[in-house]
């Protein structure tokens, strides 16, 4: 494996474990921003999912890679049934872990999904790419989206009664998910011909459930604030500026 793959899996690694201990090491944290980088990173990846993600399913799989988007798109309204929403920041926890009307006595079920989540959207982590800015792109990008997320999903373990030793526990294995399917698609692409065209295909697959994460997160703000404030607007503007960085 090249070097330039591993490094860029340990800072996913790092980005989403350093994430997910704020709740753990800080007592008392402005929910509030979580608002703000949800907007940012939803606007972000989906800068990269289109400017990236998709041209390089077209070229893949022609037609084919539009009905794989749908059905991206879709499988992921499947999953949020199960995650409660948690990967697009929908939540019924208040900031610091305290107890609102949260998901009690469903943390198993919102887990589980969200690690099928997790690890599906490791494997476009593993494929070469044409485009040498698009593996660490995608990996900036995931590593955004993961980081509120991560914090809610230990917001979430908190409220549910887990000591911090154990929500360290499961952050740490929570953090892992991505990373590890990015290397084994990594190695198990480059090693089977079938792997590969599996990969190649889920391509445009994940690049629909971005597309519907990204979406939500902006209708759900929206419709909580029955229109954009200028911060989620700015915020807007700064992720997909920043994704157009990539392609000059």
């Amino acid at each position: 494996m090249k070097t330039p793959f591993l490094l860029y899996y340990l800072i996913l690694l790092l980005i989403t474990f350093v994430g997910g201990a704020v709740p753990l090491v800080k007592k008392h944290w402005d929910g509030r921003y979580i608002g703000l980088l949800l907007t940012f990173s939803a606007a972000f990846l989906l800068g990269i999912t289109l400017l990236h993600l998709m041209p390089d399913g077209v070229e893949r799989l022609g037609h084919y890679a539009g009905m794989l988007m749908l059905a991206g798109f879709f499988a992921q309204q499947i999953i949020q049934k199960f995650t409660h929403g948690l990967e697009h920041g929908h939540h019924h926890v208040q900031a610091g872990g305290q107890e609102g009307h949260g998901h009690h006595g469903m943390v198993w079920p919102v887990f589980i999904g969200l690690v099928i989540h997790a690890f599906s959207e490791g494997l476009p982590l593993g494929v070469s790419y044409a485009d040498a800015s698009t593996l660490p792109s995608l990996v900036l990008a995931i590593g955004l989206h993961k980081v509120p997320e991560v914090i809610l999903v230990v917001t979430l373990f908190l409220t549910d009664g887990k000591s911090k030793l154990e929500c360290f526990f499961w952050l740490l294995l929570f953090s892992l998910l991505t990373p590890l399917a990015a290397f084994l698609a990594h190695v198990l692409g480059n090693s089977f011909a079938g792997v590969q065209t599996f990969l190649h295909w889920c391509i445009p697959f994940i690049a629909g459930v971005f597309i519907q994460i990204s979406t939500t997160i902006f209708n759900e703000n929206a419709t909580k604030n029955h229109a954009f404030k200028w911060q989620k607007w700015l915020m807007i503007a700064l992720g997909i500026g920043v994704s157009l960085l990539s392609v000059i």
